[in-house]
């Protein structure tokens, strides 16, 4: 949970309290909406923990943690992206990042069917930056599959 004031609780103490002081409805709404903003908060802090560990974790040359750790934060965002469209360049950048452990992994169509799902969502916010990001890293995969294909018939 983030470092705030109302971090330092726990869901379960908001219940009790909204127990205890549920006679008042002003005060009702307001343990409500803590509620909501722990919820929320932690969900948050979640993904983005995620995203960090999978930073480490590709850094260190560990690629099946990093797509677990990434696969976990793009299914988050998803999960936000159908009330919140603000959420899809999150995402995309996060494909991008799980396609890149993928290709790290050797799984080369599964990093393309990430990186061409990211550009269908690229194309769709119409970030241009985003879009020669992905078609970059599709191109790397591309690439890489191409000369995969090229040692399999020289052998």
């Amino acid at each position: 949970m983030p470092n705030c004031w109302y971090g330092k609780f726990t869901v379960l103490n908001y219940f009790f309290f909204c127990y205890y002081i549920s006679m008042n409805p002003i005060m009702k709404y307001i343990c409500q909406l803590l509620v909501v903003l722990t919820l929320s908060s932690s969900a948050f802090a979640s993904y983005q923990d995620d995203i960090k560990a999978g930073e480490v974790a590709f850094q260190h040359g560990n690629f099946e943690l990093a797509v677990q750790y990434w696969n976990n934060a793009r299914t988050e965002v998803r999960k936000s992206m159908s009330e919140n469209t603000s959420e899809t360049p999150r995402y995309i950048d996060i494909s991008v990042r799980l396609a890149m452990a993928y290709k790290s992994l050797g799984r080369l169509e599964k990093a393309f069917n990430i990186l061409q799902n990211a550009q269908n969502y690229a194309n769709k916010i119409k970030d241009r930056i985003r879009k020669a990001n992905v078609l970059m890293h599709l191109s790397d995969v591309y690439i890489a599959m191409r000369d995969l294909s090229t040692e399999a018939q020289v052998f």
